[in-house]
């Protein structure tokens, strides 16, 4: 690591200028230029699509972290209908995705004008993954579920939030397989196969997030043996030692280990760390083992990004200050930050232009930058919307 130390003016400045750089940068038909690294700029999805930057823009808007004029009425009317169009076209089309499909566009439409028919239309679309098949926080009922608590967050008294989110709750837990080996795991069916993956974005600890961000829908009883079944298959699938933690990308498959939020430590601490502490010394040991590894391994070659960045990766100190109050761990996570400023920088340099996407791109780094300043913990899509 470079040594650079905490500036927040330096912090600021870098979220305005990703911020203008993302408003100068928008062509018409509300898109943006599509990086080298990226396949198309014309996705319309929330994870790396025009939503995903849409709703980016315009958080940090309203958390007064840039200060920009972006009118996102009108951006996401542009990008609704191309959205619905390019999912009819993707794998798992007939479950209703989160993070590729309309929901996020339609649940930012009702927020802007209040107007009643969208929400039935969102009910309407989530409760499609009553019956499909459960899959896993990208592709089913975990990443509606996860809109179905920010929903029921915005709407307390409209019980269609909670209700849904019960049946989908329902046939996740139904489905979790005891295993002798690595106590209880999900084997999602995705890209035409059954895989007992780990991470948040396809797998277990997603699985499990999705229900502890739901913990109040769920009886107490059955939340405690939900916490006791994650905390053992979270201990029994790691690799560990003294002083390190990690895990493998699909249960007991070692040979190529990873260490970013979609696969790895990180993401197993920024799914999980909001578990009761106290229950196990040996997750609780286990939770900083992983902070350890990924503070020790620096910041990813990968680049700045949220899925498999740096900023996604500091966003594990962010969640074990939040766990542990150990401030440790919000030095760390701004040491990153700074560093992945770096990496913003040099990139930019390298191709001319900025990577216009949330989860893998400058607006999720921003996004980042923010939490640090502000001392919180809230993952974009997942903890706020």
């Amino acid at each position: 690591m470079s040594g650079k130390k905490w500036n927040i003016s330096e912090a600021e400045d870098t979220i305005q200028e990703i911020a203008t750089d993302g408003i100068d940068n928008l062509k018409s038909g509300y898109l943006w230029p599509t990086h080298p690294l990226d396949n198309d700029s014309s996705v319309h999805g929330f994870y790396f699509g025009t939503a995903g930057m849409s709703w980016a823009l315009d958080h940090l808007k309203h958390e007064q972290a840039a200060d920009i004029d972006f009118n996102l009425e009108f951006a996401i009317a542009k990008q609704l209908d191309n959205c619905q169009s390019q999912y009819s076209k993707m794998r798992h089309c007939d479950n209703t995705s989160y993070l590729f499909g309309d929901v996020p566009i339609l649940m930012m439409q009702y927020k802007l004008s209040k107007n009643k028919t969208i929400l039935d239309e969102i009910h309407k679309k989530i409760i499609i993954n009553n019956s499909q098949p459960t899959r896993e926080l990208m592709w089913g009922s975990a990443g509606t579920m996860v809109a179905l608590t920010h929903l029921h967050r915005l709407l307390p008294d409209d019980l269609r939030w909670k209700s849904t989110f019960i049946v989908q709750a329902n046939r996740l837990l139904n489905e979790l397989q005891e295993d002798e080996k690595y106590g209880f795991l999900w084997e999602p069916d995705i890209y035409g196969k059954k895989t007992r993956y780990l991470g948040p974005v396809h797998g277990n600890s997603g699985n499990s997030l999705s229900l502890i961000k739901g913990k109040n829908f769920l009886k107490d009883s059955e939340y405690e043996l939900l916490c006791e079944k994650v905390i053992l298959s979270t201990v029994k699938t790691s690799l560990s030692d003294t002083k390190y933690a990690n895990w493998p990308a699909v249960a007991g498959k070692t040979e190529k280990m990873v260490l970013h939020h979609c696969h790895g430590a990180p993401g197993m601490i920024n799914a999980l760390s909001e578990l009761p502490v106290g229950i196990s010394s040996e997750f609780d040991q286990i939770m900083i083992k992983g902070g350890e590894l990924t503070w020790k391994a620096g910041p990813l070659r990968k680049g700045h990004g949220l899925c498999h960045g740096t900023a996604g990766n500091g966003f594990a100190f962010l969640k074990l200050f939040q766990r542990t109050n150990d401030e440790i761990w919000l030095d760390r996570a701004r040491t990153f930050a700074m560093e992945a400023i770096q990496q913003y920088r040099q990139s930019k340099d390298l191709f001319h232009q900025g990577r216009y996407n949330l989860w893998n791109g400058d607006v999720g780094l921003a996004i980042y930058i923010n939490e640090c300043c502000k001392e919180t913990a809230r993952f974009p899509t997942i903890d706020t919307f």
